[in-house]
């Protein structure tokens, strides 16, 4: 996918779900299975930064498919239409209001810069990254796990020996990347590098 193509997808949306909104956000917002829900947008709509995958606890909350009430992890609750951590309540809309505040919380958090307290944050580390960026992805690297984040800044000297926060790492990888790439290009180029080391071919600039 291009440059533009990333472009629009965060354009678009920031235009769906401004900072604004997110003080409003509903339960259907956040979780519908319509396939224009937050959570949806998160992690099928917008292309960088991959979250696809795992369970949807990842999101603190969700909608289910179907009503049965199937055997769920024990740190979970459900009531058979929704399913949630039971650190954020003990009921479906205990745990929104957590989960509501937590996400406003990173977005604000991330527009201002204090990414530092991010780090804090009581929240599935990829998705709080993942909304970090899309809130200021100019100051945000989107790459969202942290062994990879690790690998990057050993690699431009940093030592990460001292369980080094992703806030920090990003902050530390941050002045290595080029004047003429944004985040999105750094990425791309970083994951490619990767792959290389892991394949031991030697990388080059495509």
């Amino acid at each position: 996918m291009s440059k533009k193509d990333y472009n629009k997808q965060i354009r678009e949306f920031l235009e769906e779900w401004p900072i604004s909104r997110l003080s409003e956000l509903t339960l259907e917002d956040y979780t519908n299975n319509d396939k224009t829900s937050f959570i949806y947008w998160l992690e099928f709509k917008i292309g960088v930064g991959g979250i696809k995958g795992g369970s949807a606890y990842k999101f603190g909350i969700y909608k289910k498919k179907d009503s049965s009430i199937e055997k769920i992890p024990s740190y979970c609750d459900t009531d058979g239409e929704y399913a949630w951590k039971n650190k954020y309540g003990h009921n479906k809309d205990e745990a929104f209001k957590s989960v509501k505040n937590i996400v406003r919380k990173i977005a604000v958090n991330s527009r201002a810069g204090d990414f530092s307290d991010i780090d804090d944050m009581d929240f599935t580390i990829s998705v709080k990254w993942k909304i970090a960026f899309l809130y200021n992805q100019n100051k945000v690297i989107p790459i969202f796990k942290p062994d990879v984040l690790g690998n990057i800044a050993i690699s431009f000297g940093m030592d990460i020996s001292n369980n080094v926060t992703v806030s920090k790492m990003q902050e530390y990888i941050f002045p290595h990347i080029p004047e003429s790439m944004n985040t999105i290009q750094f990425a791309k180029e970083m994951w490619e590098k990767i792959w290389c080391w892991k394949k031991g071919i030697i990388y080059r600039k495509s």
